[in-house]
């Protein structure tokens, strides 16, 4: 019985050929590539962003409030742990901003609202967007798939994947045929 040297010495080295069409099998490799990790780049997830509100909007025009002042005055606190505090990114707190009986203060103004500590303030989920603080735009900021939304990233990519197994089980069959 023949050794694989053997055989492949009667059948042909790793010529120009062989070499020109393993180029070309690799650069078809590495377009399908890019579409694969390319959500790791585009659907970068930011690492600050809130509840938007139109009519705070208005307001922290009107009183001239930072982005940070703007957000602590309108997402709640979540204790994660005792030593460890951040801001809610997926709710906000349920109050008509427009609607309040006296005027807001700029200083205080769910002051106006109640007079119950912030933790007593009824809570709602975001209905009118987020405000992102990072300045690069990605598809998680551009179409808002974040909180209850952020499943449907997940959701684009396994498309993806189950595109290219049909195709790669129908136009294998169709090849062969």
């Amino acid at each position: 019985m023949p050794t694989f040297d053997e055989v492949l010495k009667e059948a042909g080295e790793f010529g120009r050929y062989q070499k020109r069409v393993f180029i070309l099998l690799c650069l078809t490799g590495i377009t399908f590539a890019f579409s694969f990790v390319s959500v790791v780049f585009l659907g970068q997830l930011p690492e600050s962003y809130w509840c938007k509100t139109p009519e705070v909007e208005r307001i922290s025009k009107l009183c001239a409030w930072s982005p940070q002042e703007e957000r602590n005055f309108t997402t709640p606190w979540k204790h994660v742990e005792k030593l460890d505090q951040s801001q809610s990114q997926c709710n906000m707190y349920d109050v008509k901003w427009n609607l309040s009986t006296s005027p807001l203060s700029c200083v205080d103004p769910l002051s106006s609202f109640t007079n119950q500590s912030l933790n007593q303030l009824p809570l709602k989920p975001c209905n009118d967007g987020w405000v992102y603080e990072e300045y690069s735009t990605s598809i998680i900021s551009q179409y808002n798939l974040v909180c209850s939304d952020a499943w449907k990233l997940d959701l684009t990519q396994a498309s993806l994947n189950l595109g290219f197994l049909m195709g790669a089980l129908t136009l294998g069959y169709a090849a062969d045929r």
